[in-house]
Formats: structure tokens, C-alpha cells, sequence
């Protein structure tokens, strides 16, 4: 029915009718939705749940359109179609396979289960309970656009209220449904992606405006050229699946990047909420999926990288199937092996840092069942031995050999193993200063400096300083829940979950110590990629806390010394015995205190909500978009690389700033576009030099320099100094008022 409806819809487009809206839902459905269900029809796991059925779907359609697109383009020029990746090839082809797929899910499939009844419809969202996550994602979309055309953030301030209120919700109310927790993590986080990545109609960050020029040269050729040996050219989730989609869809792939994507990317935490609860309870899952998503490189950084985006996807839904009980092996570990190729088509870095960590795995499990070093660790009362025989559910040497066989030849053979020296780059580096830098500051990643305090932050304001303060709380949980995992809460986590999470452990650990680690692959996203794992500790790390304080409150002697001291300021009647930390206390309570005192603060933080409150130097680009600089672009730099476009050719040479410069590559990718420098005399003359309007407004550009080989970004004042000496001397020849194109001669006047 969708598959012709589509068809349908695209063939009256031809003729003219136009159906807008229409047939990017429709399209939208088939592609994401129709392949991987009859897909997981006819291979029929047993034992997968609503939400791991859905996953599984929606990642069978998105490797589906991998394979189909890459064998597209390979197979019928062979036949004389010299753009395969244009309409009515792509169109025939997806109708011939689904059909053919159709057939055999008739003859041989089984249906599967994604409950979603009327009874449910009118139990548990015809409420206001079940109302308000729906709202979450329609605010974002309406406070975005309110604050790029309006420069008014209060719904923004609302909406992310209205998430922390949600979170209240879940762990006060006693009469939500369970069911609804999926519904709010959903929510909570396809609200935050959509509020920053539709912050503006134009592509949003750095790496993701490469990522658009190189996808853009495969809808405009209508074919992949796998000969271009380049890291981002070898991954399908840049050359393939959008293409596909904007072709099919009738849509650009700018909003392909902005809504399709954050919305593959929101489905990551909704995939560990459901992990998480093969050993937590629904409440902790649902706290620890919500802390996930409270790091801001879920959000602000993420974002910006759309090969990350579908590679975490992929990672997640393998894990969720990893640590799922169902005892159906066979048919799970071909869903394995199949999203196993979608990580190394999608992302080099997450790929390579997921075999490493799958093969420590292997090696960690090994270790585990060795008696000696079970006795060095039971002097801390930590048993690593577990009981069962190797779980069956887990990575298996197999499993890592086929990850390393097809990472390095997809590698080596479509990026000329452009990807791998990348990788043995960052090794070189590492081994270079690992005896002479080692104890020194001078390899070290700025934002683990920050992190261990020894390292400037961008401000030294009170709020600031609390934020960090926090950011310490929360990774002080997370070592002291993942001892009482090996403690405490041993036996409810199986072997598989303990050795990764301590692998993902010493990742971190690693970050810190080694010189170079962090600052070649970026802390940030390495710790938020560790999170995958170790979000529950924080949560379980958070109830120990809270019951060694209850154990210190109820001593006693304690109580008596508070009540004397109490009584001196008149509060003699308040007794400490009331507080809900006693040894009796449930662990909902503690829940409720660990969500009021540390996850929805967190959350506030990290959202720049209490930033943009206080007035204190901001920290989120929606909330404070034309208050600081950020990599996002006005109307005004649109109509002036709309001009340049126009006047110049593929020869012209034009400098920018970071922000400015990616910019023009962006908008006008024929050009030859350079970076400011500090050293005014490495600028080339008979070049353009772009000012967009944060330069002109503000009188400083932002520009990279290196600092102790690292890569370092500065503002440069350009109203006074040397560097105003340099443009006062060019050649204005575009100004709207905002942005400028100044011109260097080859003869200054």
C-alpha cells in the first residue's frame, strides 16, 4: 500500500500535480519502516520486544538501502545507466526487491510484535500524562524557528522545563504507566536534537558542511565515485543513504541531515533505556537513559556529525541485541553481523574504537575466569569470577575477527586505507610522547585539563564553577557504581555487562593519562560513546551515596549533635530522622532525591538553561544564538555568498574565518577557500577575504593556530593591531550591511 502510494505520488509530481508534504511522509515511511520489517518477517526472532522490534526495522531499512545503493551503482552502468542514483532507477529498484521481499515474508515469514492498540491509545496518551511528551517534540520545532527569525528563547526556556518536569513526573507519580517511560525518553530527546539542529534553515557545525559537500556531489552526478580515496568518501552513510533519500523523498538534504537523522539519532537513547533494563529496574533505566542524554555532546556536538549519528544508532541496537535474552542465536547474530557492516560503513572512528573495545572484551573475559588475579581483587572485595559459563549472548572471538576482516578491507580497498593511516597517526603520536610527555600538561586535551582543574575554562564565573562542581558529581557516581557493580550489585549485572563496563572505564581512564589520546579523538565524544555503558552507574552510584549518608544521619550520636547545634538557631523540634535517608528508606525515595538534587540540575546546566537565567556567559546556541559566536549562519551571509556565487569561478581564491570560511566552502564548494592565519603575510594576494557578521559586529574573527602541536582557536581583534592594518588597506567590493567581501590586489593602491 505505502509502495504505491509513493509511486503514485511521484508519478503525478511528473505531471505536474504537486502533493508537498505528502510524499516525504509517505517516502519517509517506505524507506525507514517497509524493507526491515519484511526483513525481520522472514527471519523471525523470537523473544525481541516492541521497542527491539522497532529498532531492528528501522536499522534493517537503513543497511537495506546501504546494500541496495552501493550494488546500484556498481551493476548498472554495467548496463549502460550511467546515473543509478538518480529517480526511476532508484524508484524501479526499490519496488522490484520490496516486492520481491513481500513474497518471500508470504511463504516463509512470521509477523512480529509492536504493540500500539487502541486500548493503549485511550488509556495511556488520551491523558496529560500522555499528551505532554507529544508536545516536547512540536515545541522544539516551534521555538527553533521563533528564535532564528524572532530572537525570542522563552519557549525554548519552557520546553526544556517541560523535560525536567517530565523527569519529576516518571519518578513521583505512582500511577504513569511503564509504558509511557519509552514514550518520554523519545521524546525528551528527539526535543533536544530537533531544538538545536533546526536552530536555522542552513547546515549547523564543522564537519557536517564537509559531510554536505560530499553528498551533494553524489545527487548532482546521480553516481558514487568510490575512486575518490578520502575517509569521508568510503562512508555509506554520507554517500548513499542521503542521496537516496533526498532523491526519492523530493527533499534536500540539508533537511535530510537536520530532521531525519536527529531523528535516527533521538532512537539511541530510547535502544539503552530498553538495554538497561535487562538489569536495572524501569525507574533507574529510565534516570539512566535520561543522564545519557543530558551530556551536551548528545546534543550540540553529535549533531553536527551525521556519520556518527547512524553509527551510534547501529552500535546501540547491536548492543541492545547483544544483552537481549532471547535464546534465538542463530537469527539474532545474522541481525548482528548485518548492523556489524553498517557501524564500519558509517563511521571509521566509532568503528575502530568499537573492535578495540570489542576485542578487550574478549581478552578481559578471558582474564576474569584466571585465579590469580581473582585473588589480587579479592582483597578489595571484588569478585571477578561469575558463576555462569560464557554467556552466549556475548561478542565472540568470531564475532571481532569478522568486525577486523570486513573494517579492514572495506578500508583499505574504498578509502586506499586513507582511514587506517589516520588510526596509525594517532598510535605514532601517542608512542612518540608517551615517555616524554607523560607526566606533563603539554599533550594533554584542554577539556581533560578543565576536567582535573588544572586547565582555564572559558569563564571564571560562580555558575561556571558550580557547572563543574556538577560535572565531577556526576563522574564521581560513576566510578562508585561501577565498584558496587562489582560488589554490591553483583549479581545483577552478567559478565558480558561488567567486562564492558570496565573496558569503557579504562577508556576514560586512558584519556586522561595518555598524551595525545583525547585531543586526536576528542574527550567529549569518547566519554559520551562510554556512556553507552556506563550511564547506569551514575544512577546506582547515586544510591550508595544516598544510603552511606543515611547510615552517617541515623548514627546516633550524629543525630544528637545536630539537635544541640539545631537548637541554638531555635530549630530544637526538627529531627534528621525524617529525612528520607534512613535504612529504611525505599529506593524510590533516593530516586527522587538523586533526580531533584543532581540529574535535573545536571540536565539545567548542560543545557545552558541556568546560563542563560543567571546571565552568565552562555553555553547553548539556541538559547543565546545571536548573544555569542556560534558556527550557525544569518540571512545576511546567505544573500552574500549567494553574490559571490554569482561572480566568480572555480579559479577565485577566498579567506574566511573558522566559522566564515566553512561557510563559503559550504555555500560555494567550486571556490578555493582558505582559513585566516595569525601571520597576516601567508594570506595570498589577488584573493577575496569574507567578513560575515559576527567579524563586522563584534570587530574580532576566530581563528586556528597551533599550540603545542594541538589545534588551538582564538579571537583577533581587527578594530585596532596589526590585523586592522592588514584589511582597513583592501578593496571593499561587497557589503549588505552585515557581512562583506573585501578584495586583496595583486598591487596594493
Amino acid at each position: 500500500m505505502v509502495q504505491l502510494l509513493l509511486s503514485g505520488l511521484i508519478v503525478l509530481e511528473t505531471l505536474g500535480f504537486n502533493s508537498p508534504v505528502f510524499r516525504q511522509i509517505i517516502g519517509f515511511i517506505y524507506l525507514t519502516f517497509i524493507p526491515g520489517a519484511l526483513l525481520l518477517s522472514i527471519l523471525k526472532p523470537r523473544q525481541l520486544g516492541s521497542i527491539e522490534n522497532l529498532l531492528c526495522v528501522i536499522g534493517l531499512s537503513i543497511s537495506f538501502t546501504f546494500f541496495l545503493g552501493v550494488s546500484l551503482n556498481f551493476l548498472l552502468p554495467l548496463i549502460g545507466i550511467i546515473k543509478p542514483l538518480s529517480l526511476w532507477p532508484l524508484l524501479s529498484s526499490f519496488i522490484l526487491m520490496t516486492s520481491c521481499l513481500t513474497l518471500v515474508a508470504y511463504k516463509f515469514g512470521e509477523g512480529f510484535n509492536i504493540h500500539i492498540n487502541g486500548k493503549f491509545i485511550k488509556g495511556y496518551l488520551l491523558n496529560f500524562y500522555g499528551l505532554l511528551p507529544i508536545l516536547i517534540p512540536f515545541l522544539a520545532i516551534l521555538s527553533s524557528f521563533i528564535v532564528f527569525n524572532y530572537k525570542n528563547n522563552y519557549l525554548i526556556l519552557i520546553n526544556y522545563s517541560l523535560m525536567a518536569i517530565s523527569v519529576l513526573i516518571i519518578v513521583f507519580m505512582k500511577k504513569i504507566s511503564v509504558k509511557l517511560y519509552s514514550l518520554y525518553i523519545f521524546s525528551i530527546s528527539l526535543g533536544i536534537l530537533w531544538t538545536h539542529s533546526l536552530i536555522s534553515g542552513d547546515i549547523v557545525g564543522g564537519d557536517i558542511q564537509l559531510e554536505y559537500y560530499t553528498l551533494s556531489t553524489v545527487i548532482n552526478n546521480a553516481f558514487w565515485d568510490s575512486q575518490i580515496h578520502t575517509n569521508l568518501n568510503a562512508m555509506l552513510s554520507i554517500t548513499i543513504m542521503p542521496p537516496i533519500y533526498s532523491i526519492l523523498l523530493n527533499l534536500s538534504p540539508v533537511w535530510i541531515l537536520k530532521i531525519i537523522y536527529s531523528f535516527l539519532l533521538s532512537l539511541v537513547p530510547l535502544a539503552l533505556f530498553s538495554m538497561y533494563r535487562n538489569f536495572c529496574s524501569e525507574k533507574i533505566s529510565f534516570l539512566a537513559a535520561f543522564f545519557f542524554i543530558s551530556f551536551p555532546s548528545f546534543f550540540f556536538e553529535i549533531v553536527g556529525l551525521s556519520r556518527q549519528e547512524l553509527a551510534e544508532f547501529f552500535i546501540v541496537v547491536s548492543l541492545l541485541l547483544i544483552f537481549n535474552k532471547s535464546n534465538d542465536f542463530l537469527k539474532k547474530n545474522i541481525i548482528l553481523l548485518i548492523f556489524l557492516f553498517s557501524i564500519v560503513v558509517s563511521h571509521y572512528t566509532a568503528a575502530y574504537l568499537y573492535l578495540i573495545i570489542f576485542g578487550s572484551y574478549v581478552v578481559l573475559l578471558f582474564l576474569m575466569e584466571k585465579d590469580n588475579i581473582n585473588n589480587f581483587f579479592g582483597k578489595f572485595k571484588i569478585k571477578l569470577k561469575y558463576p555462569e559459563k560464557a554467556n552466549l549472548n556475548a561478542i565472540t572471538v568470531t564475532y571481532v575477527l569478522i568486525f577486523l576482516t570486513f573494517s579492514m578491507g572495506w578500508y583499505i580497498y574504498i578509502s586506499q586505507s586513507s582511514s587506517l593511516l589516520s588510526v596509525v597517526k594517532i598510535g605514532n603520536g601517542i608512542l612518540t610522547n608517551l615517555y616524554s610527555n607523560f607526566f606533563s600538561t603539554y599533550g594533554m586535551d584542554p577539556y581533560v585539563m578543565q576536567a582535573l582543574g588544572i586547565g582555564q575554562m572559558r569563564s571564571s564565573e560562580i555558575v561556571w564553577q558550580i557547572a563543574r562542581v556538577m560535572q565531577y558529581i556526576t563522574q564521581f557516581l560513576i566510578v562508585i557504581g561501577v565498584y558496587g557493580m562489582l560488589t554490591r550489585y553483583r549479581k545483577y549485572f552478567n559478565k558480558s555487562y561488567v567486562s564492558l563496563a570496565l573496558i569503557n572505564l579504562f577508556i576514560i581512564l586512558l584519556s586522561i593519562i595518555l598524551p595525545y589520546f583525547a585531543s586526536k579523538i576528542n574527550i567529549t565524544r569518547i566519554f559520551h560513546i562510554c556512556l553507552f555503558v556506563l550511564a547506569p552507574f551514575c544512577i546506582l552510584g547515586g544510591l550508595m551515596v544516598f544510603q552511606f549518608l543515611s547510615n552517617v544521619v541515623s548514627r546516633k550520636g550524629f543525630n544528637i549533635l545536630i539537635r544541640k547545634l539545631l537548637a541554638r538557631i531555635s530549630f530544637a523540634n526538627i529531627s534528621l530522622t525524617g529525612i528520607p535517608l534512613t535504612k529504611k528508606s525505599s529506593i524510590g525515595k533516593s530516586l527522587k532525591l538523586l533526580a531533584v538534587l543532581i540529574l535535573i540540575p545536571y540536565f539545567l546546566f548542560a543545557t545552558g538553561f541556568v546560563f542563560e537565567v543567571t546571565g552568565a556567559t552562555p553555553t547553548s546556541m539556541p538559547l543565546s544564538l545571536y548573544k555569542a559566536d556560534w558556527p550557525f549562519h544569518t540571512e545576511s551571509e546567505i544573500q552574500a555568498c549567494n553574490w559571490l556565487n554569482g561572480v566568480t569561478n572555480s579559479k577565485d581564491r577566498v579567506y574566511g574565518d573558522w566559522y566564515g570560511g566553512g561557510f563559503v566552502s559550504f555555500k560555494v564548494p567550486k571556490l578555493d577557500v582558505h582559513q585566516f592565519t595569525e601571520n597576516t603575510t601567508r594570506i595570498q594576494k589577488n584573493s577575496l577575504l569574507f567578513l560575515r557578521c559576527w567579524n563586522v559586529k563584534n570587530g574580532t574573527i576566530y581563528i586556528p593556530s597551533l599550540e603545542n602541536s594541538r589545534l588551538v582557536l582564538n579571537y583577533i581583534d581587527i578594530t585596532d593591531g596589526y590585523y586592522f592594518e592588514f584589511l582597513k588597506s583592501k578593496n571593499l567590493i561587497y557589503d549588505n550591511g552585515n557581512a562583506e567581501f573585501l578584495y586583496y590586489p595583486e598591487v596594493s593602491s
